[in-house]
């Protein structure tokens, strides 16, 4: 195993003029126009392997971690702007996968200084020969003709007064600079229309024909196509003027981005999508296909890159096919900067003292146990099973990671949210209701074949839980580093995997009787998660850093990004543990020359002493299983004025299908451009777009958050008092009993009853603190189906006559007043999310902090589109 030496493989290429460094070149932020700079160390590192890829002609894996590129656009712009002095003798043609109509938005975000544009291509202007067909030229006196946007033209007055208001318009952006176009096309206007958009009308090019010829696709000299992820790559290159037999242009390289959001566009079907589109690239080139430069920050994909799908596309290239062939090539970049143009921070070289606590050797066998259980069951077709011991599976993984008791975590979710958000986060740490959907399965016989299995993985799942709840093994080692730290004056730094953990420690130490003592000194103590500034540190770095459940990307990004560190802590259950340890040595392999590896070594030790007791054969413990998601939301009659024309079904990743008109308005989520959102009609949603799903839960928390509700009725709060007062008469000691005597309540009434989670019923019942509220704020906090409302009523002896009249004019009442109302807050969440300044200004009892939390509670329910037919 060699790694990739891009200097080394790049020297011919690197020594010919068409290459220019970038470090030092004018570019712009278009946020600030009026600096110039150049890209970063990493960036041009990672140019020089794109570079050294089309020089040499062999594909190579680049792993870059924890921060990614830009995007892979903005690098093939990057490597069009070095050939500009030689356009003239050699282009740059680059295939993207996978691309949507948002993968180009980044190149708006760069400028190119204008005078140092005009200068790079005074080589190629000065070879311009009328008499020979040059096709590039076209593309060279556009770019020329930049240069007098101020002279001798009647609106060069306008442009000025333009500029003393936004000195960016000046300078072209590389979105405008460099051609790019989607297959199949995505229906908008044509990219001479965008070329030189700006500043065109400033030029003489604008009265005629220059700028389309410019960018013909067929001639100009640099070209980015993007390809979408939908099936018939090779139909559309064959269809396309990429085809060779047309005599056109050929792709000079495939840029394959997997990182981890453009894979989880493609699901988990990543790998099968991109061995199509490289056999569909040697169908159409055969042995002139390009070769690939792949871009990921997952160490697992880069080595099923690097030992098959680049190995055998590189097999096919080759001129003589072998069989036994080494790994492709790699590049490990370790990138701590979230902006190309952003200066590289060195990184430290220091070997730190690693201790490292794993606990929870038997939660990882009960995971391997429901993970073995759930891969029998999809060889059996048993999807309802799948999705069940899947859940269980990711309850328990969760649950462990916790620095404290489920029973702990309960409370801390109650005293801060409360409705839907409340359901919807507790739900992914409801063990009773996943143990409900096991136990269901084992008491209608739906195990078949697998029955005893399931009542063996009910039996281990129930043994892990009653211990997590008796004595938590995180508790104890977490609370234990709190104390050590106040015992020896110690300043202590805790780095958190996510928010959810953060917050729930800080309630812990602020409520948990049992660390008074911690609460004495809360100035020593800091913690922060992945998405929090890192606390700076003393000119001597860290006395001591405690990673709790740490995964490979927080670790990098704080060691990367932090000061010397004397003593590194890690807390860590087993199953992550042994993840991380994995991790760690694939990353430590193929780093080994790189001086931060230096840095990774004692951990990975540590975590391998560990670990050692007990050794998983389960490929990737730390992710999710992801259950198969089914249903299909209509939208065709929820709202008025939903929309016009035909009816389509769009069908998302996590396996909804929503029916919506063909002129219905969508959001649509750009997550790699400042302002993200912006609407399309449904019948120009493609494939690979992120959407907003209005879910109900997703309105209700709109409600929730900009306390936008109709009246409850008086009936609703007499709703209220009798569901309290009677379930005050269920046996138990707390609401979590009560709320199972009333599933077995139910149960009894109606043995088939398809009942919901615990925690659902739970909420059907807890409704004393309801009466308190004022009646905009009040929910009815009653089962949504009749059915379920008569079962639940039965149960708790309210009389028919009674239940009816409380059904129809309170909860009915009070739900039908607001489902009046739903227009409104469709229309109003869509121009939160698309326009929030203009709901500022009408609506100004709403504060920035709630539109701000609108926007982040809507990225929590974006979905990636994978079809969209018509259907009537």
């Amino acid at each position: 195993m060699t790694a990739f030496d891009s200097k080394t493989a790049a020297r011919s290429y690197s020594s010919l003029p068409a290459v220019e460094p970038l470090e030092t070149c004018a570019l712009r932020r278009d946020t600030d126009p009026g600096n110039t700079c150049g890209i970063n160390t990493n960036t041009s590192e990672a140019l020089e392997v794109l570079n050294a890829v089309v020089a040499e002609r062999k594909s190579v894996a680049l792993y870059i971690a924890p921060e990614r590129l830009s995007s892979l656009a903005t690098l093939h712009a990057y490597a069009c702007l070095q050939r500009l002095p030689r356009c003239s003798d050699e282009g740059l043609t680059s295939l993207l996968f996978p691309a949507t109509r948002n993968s180009f938005s980044p190149l708006k975000d760069v400028l190119v200084d204008r005078e140092s544009l005009c200068v790079s291509i005074q080589g190629p202007l000065a070879k311009i020969n009328v008499r020979e067909r040059q096709p590039w030229s076209r593309f060279v006196l556009a770019l020329q003709s930049l240069h007098s946007v101020f002279q001798h033209n009647k609106r060069s007055a306008t442009l000025k007064a333009a500029i003393l208001a936004d000195e960016a318009l000046q300078h072209p952006t590389l979105y405008e600079l460099f051609p790019h176009a989607l297959i199949p096309s995505d229906g908008s206007k044509t990219y001479d229309k965008k070329f030189l958009e700006r500043l065109r009308r400033y030029t003489w090019i604008n009265r005629s024909k220059q700028s389309i010829e410019a960018v013909d696709i067929a001639t100009t000299p640099f070209l980015l196509i993007g390809i979408g992820s939908d099936n018939g790559t090779e139909k559309q290159l064959r269809d396309s003027d990429l085809f060779p037999r047309r005599g056109k242009r050929h792709p000079d390289v495939l840029l394959l981005d997997l990182t981890d959001k453009r894979k989880r566009s493609l699901q988990l079907g990543w790998k099968e999508q991109v061995n199509t589109l490289l056999n569909d690239l040697i169908n159409v080139y055969v042995e002139d296909a390009p070769p690939v430069l792949a871009v990921s920050d997952d160490l697992y994909v880069i080595q099923e890159l690097r030992y098959q799908l680049l190995n055998d596309y590189d097999s096919l290239r080759a001129e003589a096919y072998s069989t036994r062939r080494p790994p492709s090539d790699f590049k490990v970049i370790f990138n701590f900067q979230r902006d190309d143009l952003t200066p590289t921070i060195p990184l430290p070289s220091f070997v730190p003292k690693v201790d490292a606590q794993v606990f929870g050797t038997d939660g990882l066998r009960a995971i391997e146990e429901g993970l073995r259980l759930r891969r029998q069951l999809i060889l059996a077709g048993e999807g309802e099973l799948v999705d069940a011991v899947a859940n269980t599976c990711n309850v328990l993984r969760r649950l462990l990671a916790l620095p404290g008791e489920p029973r702990s975590l309960s409370q801390f979710l109650h005293s801060l949210y409360e409705g839907a958000r409340l359901e919807r986060i507790g739900a992914k740490y409801d063990h009773v209701a996943a143990r409900a959907r096991l136990l269901h399965a084992i008491d209608h016989g739906a195990g078949g074949a697998f029955q005893d299995q399931i009542k063996q993985f009910a039996k281990t799942f129930d043994a892990i839980i009653a211990a997590l709840e008796k004595s938590h093994p995180a508790r104890g080692r977490f609370d234990n580093c709190l104390r050590r730290a106040i015992s020896k004056s110690e300043r202590l730094h805790i780095a958190m995997p996510n928010a959810l953990s953060r917050d729930f420690a800080l309630w812990r130490i602020k409520n948990d009787p049992f660390l008074f003592d911690v609460r004495m000194s809360p100035e020593r103590i800091t913690l922060f998660s992945t998405k929090d500034a890192l606390p700076r540190n003393k000119p001597d770095g860290y006395s001591r850093l405690i990673f709790f459940e740490p995964y490979l990307g927080i670790l990098l990004r704080v060691l990367g990004e932090s000061e010397p560190v004397t003593v590194i802590s890690i807390i860590s259950n087993h199953a992550s543990a042994e993840q991380l340890c994995r991790e760690l040595k694939i990353a430590l392999e193929l780093a080994k020359p790189h001086p931060f590896a230096q840095v990774l070594l004692p951990i990975e030790s540590a975590l391998m002493n560990g670990v050692s007791t007990h050794l998983s054969d389960i490929d990737d413990l730390r992710n999710e299983v992801r259950p198969v998601r089914r249903g299909m939301s209509d939208f065709t009659d929820r709202y008025e004025n939903s929309g016009t024309g035909q009816t389509r079904a769009i069908t998302l990743s996590s396996g909804i299908i929503i029916r919506v008109f063909d002129g219905s308005e969508i959001p649509v989520f750009e997550g790699d451009i400042s302002h993200p959102w912006h609407k399309l009609p449904a019948r120009n949603i493609r494939v690979g777009d992120e959407i907003c799903l209005f879910l109900p839960e997703l309105v209700e928390n709109v409600k929730e958050i900009l306390k936008l509700s109709a009246h409850a009725t008086d009936f609703l709060a007499e709703y209220h008092k009798t569901v309290s007062k009677a379930a005050a008469n269920l046996s138990g000691s707390d609401l979590n009993d009560k709320a199972v005597a009333l599933r077995d309540r139910i149960l009894d009434l109606d043995p088939n009853a398809d009942l919901p989670s615990l925690a659902t019923l739970r909420r059907w019942i807890e409704v004393e603190k309801l009466l308190a509220l004022p009646r905009d704020q009040v929910r009815p906090h009653a089962p949504g189906k009749k059915e379920h409302y008569d079962l639940l009523m039965r149960a708790l002896n309210v009389s028919d006559f009674l239940a009816n009249l409380l059904w129809e004019d309170g909860v009915f009442g009070t739900r039908s007043a607001r489902i009046k109302s739903g227009n409104f807050i469709h229309q109003l969440l869509m121009t939160t999310l698309i326009d929030p300044e203009s709901v500022a200004s009408r609506l100004p009892q709403i504060s920035a902090v709630d539109l701000w939390r609108v926007a982040q509670t809507a990225e929590e329910y974006v979905e990636t589109v994978i079809s969209n037919e018509a259907i009537g």
